[in-house]
């Protein structure tokens, strides 16, 4: 900028524009409705008049916008503006490319997404609050490591949640801790469960558990917390569970439900670091509690018939996905009904943030896998690639296409396809044995994936020849390839 001394340049920023086309929507109305009226995203540079013009960026804050309204105030004139893509500054470690135009949007929005909401922590948005809250982190841990070499990132997020573990082993739904959040109404299992995902994937992608042994008595301390939140039934109904979802056309399910089986996981978790420390007598502890939990879970949920709870989509998958928590030889019956009530809807999304990663995985793990790609690619709404059509480039908070417009939690599409449409199954931590059993959705020509390992970099390809599929892949040496 140019000018006389004493003149300013204001610049506004959001994601969406009011219908007089000013970009103070969205997050501007949230936080007056929160008792904040001021201006959000808002910076006023004042000129000093410096011969040949002047430059300024901001230094201690970054914006999450797609529009930008700037103002003059004075005389000064505008030579350039230029906005930077801010994030951590991650390695590539994946990439995805398939013929399917849809899908791939969605892959490169994942991806935008992710990124823009690492910026030093995960966030949930870059713009509204840029809260490091554990419930996306860990819905998007895969995707990220799939995608970019982010365990620093993630060993330091979890560091943070160790750091805040109060003594009585609670942890916060945001990290750094939040006022009026905190302790307090988002912390539940579903978002402590970063405590135990996080351990596990970095462990899954790298072969390094020492994350783990930090976190180890950490989550001992946790689930004595969690346990004095059990009911008389043995049962936990703490916190927030399966959030977002679509409430003009879903029935909501039961906190309690998805809570109980997160803990029936956490000490299924703990079980098997305790066993890998040498700690047998806490691993045998923890089995009992998992055990006792199964038991409330299906005396209290499972309706028979394939049933779980009122039939919720999310209701069902929760005791596919957490293997060893279905009752006994229902897992196919369960799995069916799933998918009856799915295409029942057209493929329609009928779940929120914790039923958007276990329903595609488990239909995908039953057998159900192009049913799985068309939650994904169905272009109507409540669905992903609805968001599509409002050309944000970046995946949605709400169904409905309400608040925000750039959140990652509804992000685990990506991992899926690693391991479902390019069949990517690391077998081993650290990709030291896998296997390669891709899948091909009908209507798909071809689809290439790549993942570097420490090892060096699987590649696998597939595409259409005369209808047929015809599959080429590689793995470095030192991996097993396990048909």
């Amino acid at each position: 900028v140019r000018g006389e001394r004493g003149s300013k340049v204001v610049l506004d920023y959001d994601e969406s524009l009011t219908p007089s086309n000013t970009p103070l929507g969205y997050i501007g109305v949230y936080l007056k409705r929160h008792g904040e009226p001021r201006p959000v995203q808002h910076d006023e540079y004042t000129l000093s008049g410096r011969a040949g013009g002047e430059r300024w960026h901001p230094r201690f804050t970054y914006h999450g916008f797609r529009y930008v309204r700037v103002t003059k105030v004075g005389r000064c004139e505008i030579k350039e503006i230029k906005a930077q893509f801010v994030h951590s500054d991650f390695k590539r470690a994946g990439r995805i490319k398939t013929s399917d135009p849809v899908f791939q949007a969605l892959i490169d929005a994942t991806e935008r997404s992710y990124l823009s909401n690492f910026t030093g922590i995960p966030t949930d948005c870059p713009h509204r609050e840029k809260n490091g809250w554990t419930g996306d982190a860990h819905l998007a841990c895969e995707t990220g490591l799939w995608n970019f070499e982010a365990k620093d990132g993630y060993v330091h997020f979890l560091r943070m949640m160790l750091d805040a573990q109060l003594p009585n082993g609670a942890v916060p739904c945001i990290l750094p801790c939040c006022p009026g959040f905190g302790y307090g109404w988002g912390s539940g299992p579903a978002w402590d469960a970063l405590l135990f995902v996080l351990p596990r994937q970095v462990y899954r992608f790298t072969g390094d558990d020492s994350l783990a042994r930090e976190a180890y008595e950490a989550q001992k301390r946790y689930l004595k917390f969690i346990d004095g939140k059990r009911d008389a039934e043995g049962l936990v109904e703490y916190g927030l569970g399966d959030w977002c979802y679509d409430a003009a056309t879903t029935q909501p399910t039961p906190v309690r439900l998805t809570d109980s089986a997160w803990v029936y996981h956490f000490n299924r978790e703990l079980a098997f670091w305790a066993r890998r420390f040498g700690e047998e007598a806490t691993a045998r502890c923890a089995d009992i509690r998992a055990n006792a939990v199964r038991e409330s879970f299906n005396r209290a949920f499972w309706r028979g018939d394939g049933e779980y709870a009122d039939g919720q989509w999310t209701a069902l998958a929760a005791p596919l996905y957490f293997k060893g928590l279905c009752v006994s030889q229902q897992e196919e019956t369960v799995a069916r009904r799933l998918v009856e009530k799915v295409r029942s809807r057209s493929h329609r999304a009928s779940f929120g943030i914790l039923g958007a990663k276990w329903v595609p995985r488990v239909l995908a793990d039953y057998g159900f896998a192009d049913d799985a790609w068309r939650l994904f690619v169905q272009g109507e709404k409540p669905g992903w690639a609805a968001w599509l059509t409002t050309g944000d480039g970046t995946l949605m908070e709400h169904w409905d296409m309400t608040a925000s417009h750039n959140h990652i939690m509804f992000g685990d599409l990506s991992a899926w396809a690693y391991e479902y449409v390019a069949g990517i199954v690391p077998l081993e931590p650290g990709f030291r044995r896998v296997a390669i059993r891709p899948h091909y959705p009908p209507g798909v020509d071809s689809f290439s994936a790549s993942h570097v390992t420490d090892f060096g970099e699987i590649k696998v390809s597939w595409k259409r020849v005369d209808g047929k599929p015809d599959l080429t892949g590689s793995v470095p040496h030192g991996i097993e390839r396990v048909e």
